[in-house]
């Protein structure tokens, strides 16, 4: 019989606020042109420089975590921690600039780590402080944090940075209102490779009944975007979901397993076990697989740390905290409704969840559930969970512990706890059983401090079920993409006719500057943008820019920043030693914008490359007929159309996908313009109910904003919905004139 899977998420109690670590973008001094930041790009080369961490015996390691896991110990380990004191002033170096910065400077080396991540355990800065982290490679940054990160614990959990020697940054006005305090007391050491895409496993069909979900049938549901990977104390995963709450008002509360905070088996801790734990919590959202079938890492730039708990039942295997941030806008959470029947809703359920720290996967069962015990943990009461009796997609594993069960209604019933479910070889789920906690048992549980329903019904109106939360329904983020690589379209490395150069990166002729053109009627708050890069060392110094559109080509430059690749190390073996540089396939990244600027009309997202650096971003074979919006600066002829381009006309698109909202002043959604439009489900046809008559378009987008179909109308008008859209979601937009409304619906 295969071991017993706890898989487990994260959460605890935390009195004082802990500020999210959330970055603000910026670029490190020392990444920066000489003539920009006042200093040499030199990593000093003086051994003092760097803080060496000791050596570890992995294969113990790995032995212990097994032993563990095979008793349902605990959430998945999966870095070996250190203790120490890093501080400014007392470590690494110290510079002044000419115009009176101060730059603290240090390193952290962890031979064969596949990254570090570290805790400030006094992070306290002034305005206009930045601080980085980075590998000392340039191939991975995060930050900065500035003292919008500041907390009343002083305490800053960071995310991994993927290498083994990284560089800690630290910069400051010289009319700072104080000098900043900055001190590090752990490192911890990733001996797994957790941000693999994959898990290594030799077991090629470990996974093979687990489909990614953005490539499932919940492709389109909303609750996709409530799982969120968890990373604890910087060396233990988990998954969890955001929950909403009766008054509807976006409280950032997380569901998950209160056994995630431990790796023995579930026995009774103190509070102050709890308080601990929960200052060391990273939230990952959106990390999915964009291109099904493709070897392709999701973004890993979406993240927040540290959270309060607010309800931790111990017998039930129940954790509600609240994150110390509310998501940012553009991370577009989502607060899963839920339904505290004791009858447990009706089938299909749905699960998803991050095994093994992977990316977001999608598990369904169409079979009835009941209420069962975990008699082998005697901590747990008796008849306490819902027991799933095997999938009809999907399975879990480690590392799923915490992630939400769904009813059909896809309201959170419970979060799971253990189990044993797996994958035939042949792609199929083995049947096996999966246990999650009950919501509705710990609505009113015991006293006050033991009820969910204290936090998620604080008005006292009695509901047993609500629906779930989009914070931007009114205004929702559109995703634009010129090409579907999910339907049709594929994702290539077009290669210049002559030599050995791409046409869209770096090449012999000097041509470094690329563009991908977008349409657009309105005024847009440009977020950021994705970009899809194929397996590469990725160089520093790489410019993403956004322009206008004069006379249909690139014109001014509207915003600029640095774009930093996010690439981890993979292999299909255990644990092999790999080259740090690149992650063994291709990766999408968001790339943000500073201050979302607005534009108006059409535009241009494009890449700069700087001389003597190799840099290439995907391009697209069309799967059918499509205009070409990809452009190149030629260095004598400036922006040349990709299919005018002299000598290798090609008419394509970049894989590059802005990421949108229309600004509240420029939405024009009139009532007489939004009594237009109905969707008739019967017929699966857009009406369009106008008199007198009206000449505009329709147009059909999927969720994540792809344009499906379109249409032009003359008066009152039915328009069928293609066919394949059918019992799918996605978003009707109809344009009259100047003015445009758009409505989602169930197809």
């Amino acid at each position: 019989m295969r071991k017993l899977i706890i898989l487990l998420a994260v959460i605890g109690f935390l009195p004082c606020v802990l500020v999210a670590q959330i970055s603000h973008g910026g670029t490190p001094l020392f990444l920066l042109p000489e003539e920009k930041s006042g200093l040499r790009n030199a990593i000093s080369s003086d051994k003092s420089f760097f803080v060496e961490m000791p050596p570890f015996n992995v294969d113990s390691m790995l032995a212990d975590d097994h032993l563990n896991e095979s008793n349902m110990r605990g959430s998945i380990r999966f870095a070996n921690k250190f203790f120490t004191s890093i501080e400014r002033g007392k470590t690494g170096h110290n510079f002044t600039l000419a115009d009176g910065t101060r730059v603290w400077q240090a390193g952290i080396r962890s031979a064969g780590a596949y990254s570090i991540n570290v805790l400030f355990s006094e992070f306290h800065i002034p305005e206009g402080g930045k601080l980085f982290l980075y590998a000392a490679d340039k191939s991975h940054i995060i930050g900065s944090f500035t003292h919008e990160n500041n907390s009343e614990d002083r305490l800053l959990p960071t995310a991994p940075v993927k290498a083994d020697e990284i560089i800690v940054e630290y910069s400051e006005p010289a009319d700072a209102a104080f000098e900043g305090v900055l001190k590090i007391t752990e490192v911890n050491h990733d001996y797994r490779g957790i941000l693999r895409s994959e898990p290594s496993n030799n077991n090629t069909s470990y996974y093979n009944c687990m489909p990614d979900i953005l490539c499932s049938e919940g492709k389109d549901s909303d609750i996709k975007n409530s799982t969120v990977l968890l990373i604890i104390n910087g060396s233990t995963l988990c998954s969890g979901s955001l929950i909403n709450n009766t008054s509807n008002d976006g409280t950032p509360y997380l569901l998950t397993g209160m056994h995630c905070f431990n790796l023995n088996n579930p026995i009774h801790y103190p509070m102050q076990h709890y308080v601990d734990r929960a200052g060391t919590i990273v939230t990952f959202f959106n990390y999915n697989r964009p291109v099904c079938g493709t070897k392709m890492r999701g973004v890993e730039e979406m993240s927040v740390a540290g959270a309060k708990a607010r309800c931790i039942i111990e017998p039930l295997d129940i954790a509600l905290l609240e994150l110390n941030d509310t998501p940012p806008d553009h991370y577009r959470a989502y607060y899963a409704g839920w339904n505290i029947n004791t009858t447990g809703g009706s089938k299909p359920y749905t699960n998803i969840h991050h095994p093994m720290g992977d990316l977001k996967k999608y598990g369904k069962s169409n079979k009835s559930i009941a209420i069962a015990s975990l008699t082998s943990y005697p901590l747990f009461a008796l008849k306490s969970f819902w027991e799933v009796p095997g999938w009809t997609t999907g399975s879990t594993d480690f590392g799923s512990s915490g992630s939400p069960l769904f009813d059909s209604e896809n309201l959170l019933i419970g979060a799971l706890t253990g189990g044993s479910s797996t994958c035939n070889g042949d792609g199929t789920p083995d049947g096996a059983y999966d246990y999650f906690s009950a919501l509705y048992l710990g609505w009113q549980y015991q006293g006050d401090s033991l009820q969910l329903k204290k936090w998620l019904d604080r008005d006292n109106t009695g509901l047993k079920k609500i629906p779930g939360l989009d914070p931007n329904a009114q205004a929702p983020f559109t995703r634009m993409a010129n090409a579907d690589y999910n339907n049709g379209d594929q994702l290539v490395l077009t290669k210049k006719s002559t030599g050995s150069d791409y046409l869209f990166g770096s090449d012999s002729q000097s041509v470094m500057e690329y563009a991908e053109a977008f349409e657009n009627n309105r005024i847009t708050s440009v977020y950021g943008t994705y970009v899809l890069n194929p397996l590469m060392t990725y160089p520093s110094g790489i410019q993403v820019n956004l322009y206008s559109s004069v006379n249909g080509k690139p014109g001014e430059t509207i915003a600029t920043t640095s774009f930093h690749p996010q690439y981890t190390n993979y292999s299909n073996n255990s644990f092999p030693e790999v080259d740090k540089k690149t992650s063994g396939q291709a990766s999408e990244s968001f790339i943000r914008f500073p201050g979302n600027p607005q534009i108006t009309g059409n535009f241009f997202i494009g890449y700069q490359i700087p001389s003597n650096n190799s840099f290439l971003v995907y391009n697209t074979l069309f799967g059918g007929t499509k205009p070409n919006t990809a452009w190149i600066k030629d260095p004598q002829n400036g922006w040349i159309a990709a299919s005018a381009y002299t000598g290798q006309p090609v008419t394509t698109a970049l894989a590059l996908q802005p990421l949108l909202k229309i600004s509240d002043q420029s939405a024009i959604t009139t009532p007489e313009l939004s009594s237009l439009l109905k969707y008739d489900r019967s017929s699966h046809s857009v009406i369009v109910d106008c008199q007198p008559e009206k000449n505009g378009t329709i147009a059909v987008y999927s969720v994540t904003g792809q344009c499906l179909q379109q249409s032009s109308f003359n008066g009152p008008a039915a328009i069928p919905v293609n066919p394949s859209l059918v019992n799918t979601v996605g978003i009707i937009r109809l344009s009259v004139s100047d003015e445009t409304v758009s409505l989602k619906v169930v197809f």
